[in-house]
């Protein structure tokens, strides 16, 4: 016979502090914890001493603030983890120190092996307030293909690089990219959107169990800041094995809600066929790592924004468009109803516009669900990066 417990079971952590904030906008002076969840709170700092027991832990600090975890809703944690993995040029000062970095890691490198750098560097941290030439990655990695990719949207690489992709001198600029060019038509390293992915498809990143590793590691820094939730807003699906690998193993330190990415490169068919492959909707998983939506890129980033002016300091460029509209409504409007969000990452003011048309088109398609789907708590559409939204449902959970 299984008999019920007497009394309340007791608290492992009793914390008392000076102010405790909630999301309920209370502010407490105790709270309690089993196991992983806050089980009892009290506006009075001894109101929960009943529930302590000779082996509950206490913290009693007058002078303590006890905020909530922070959730943030875009994050990159699966790259961040990556940088970790790869060659730290983010720490570089100058060229001359950049293309130091790169050259040891090829001199101990594996004949053919890829040389791959962090992606958190940028230009304005280095002296001369430039990127690396093509003829300076050459000098410093003469053998091995070199991908340095800065953000998600730039690269400068090597000459070997371009081989190792097939980028010849007249290989014509990728949908939604370009291949950077000098006045007299030759290359000079620098690859933009589209042409960026179109190399590191031949590149090889770390291993699977390397990934995993490092998002046990990363997520363990975030939560030492304070976060405790992300939207992980591009995930492929090599990152979501490796994410349920962290998952498996219990490596993951915050919640991650993933968005998973439908690429530029796919035709309507193939992006179609992709979601359709899924075989799960938005909200599929468990507390600790949960499946939040797809994600569509619909312009480049601070080199490729699509504008409705040109660039000013390159009046023949306005950027570019990744989707074509009447596409994109149609694979949105066929994702919403098979019950996925939608979050699409738009930069530029041409972008933005066209992208909020295309989601105007797809809340009228999809009227008919609007009720379910408000209930269900999954119909959702985001613009990335332009702090502006159009929701079907004003929910916004992570």
């Amino acid at each position: 016979m299984t008999g019920e417990p007497v009394g309340p079971l007791p608290l492992d952590y009793l914390i008392k502090a000076g102010t405790i904030h909630s999301m309920t906008s209370e502010t407490l002076r105790s709270v309690g914890v089993r196991g992983p969840e806050v089980v009892a709170v009290s506006a009075d700092a001894d109101g929960l001493d009943g529930l302590a027991a000779a082996d509950t832990v206490m913290v009693d600090a007058g002078d303590l603030t006890l905020l909530p975890a922070f959730a943030d809703s875009h994050e990159h944690l699966v790259e961040a983890s990556r940088n970790t993995l790869l060659v730290p040029v983010d720490k570089a000062r100058s060229v001359a120190d950049f293309a130091a970095m790169v050259a040891d890691v090829a001199r101990a490198a594996k004949p053919g092996a890829w040389i791959l750098t962090s992606i958190g560097w940028h230009e304005s941290n280095l002296a001369e307030n430039r990127v690396p030439t093509l003829a300076e990655l050459d000098a410093a990695v003469p053998d091995h293909p070199l991908l340095a990719r800065r953000g998600g949207h730039f690269a400068v690489v090597n000459s070997a690089a371009l081989r190792a992709a097939g980028i010849s001198p007249d290989t014509p600029d990728s949908p939604g990219g370009k291949i950077g060019r000098l006045a007299d038509g030759s290359r000079d390293g620098t690859l933009e959107g589209g042409a960026v992915y179109q190399v590191a498809a031949f590149a090889p990143g770390p291993s699977r169990a390397e990934l995993a590793g490092a998002l046990g590691t990363c997520s363990a820094a975030y939560a030492a800041l304070g976060v405790g939730t992300i939207r992980e807003a591009m995930t492929t699906l090599d990152d979501f094995l490796a994410y349920q690998d962290a998952w498996e193993q219990r490596l993951l330190n915050v919640r991650p809600r993933l968005m998973l990415r439908v690429g530029t490169e796919l035709s309507e068919d193939e992006a179609l066929a992709l979601i359709r492959g899924f075989g799960a909707r938005s909200g599929f998983g468990d507390d600790r790592m949960r499946i939040w939506g797809l994600k569509f890129v619909m312009d480049g980033g601070a080199e490729g924004a699509a504008l409705d002016e040109p660039y000013a300091t390159n009046p023949a460029n306005r950027g570019h468009l990744n989707w074509d509209p009447k596409v994109l409504t149609r694979v949105c409007t066929e994702a919403v109803q098979r019950g996925w969000r939608i979050g699409t990452h738009a930069v530029g003011d041409r972008a933005a516009r066209t992208l909020l048309d295309v989601y105007e088109d797809v809340v009228d398609a999809t009227q008919s669900l609007a009720y379910r789907m408000q209930a269900d708590r999954i119909s959702k559409l985001i613009l990335s990066h332009i702090e502006s939204k159009i929701v079907a449902d004003r929910n916004d959970d992570c």
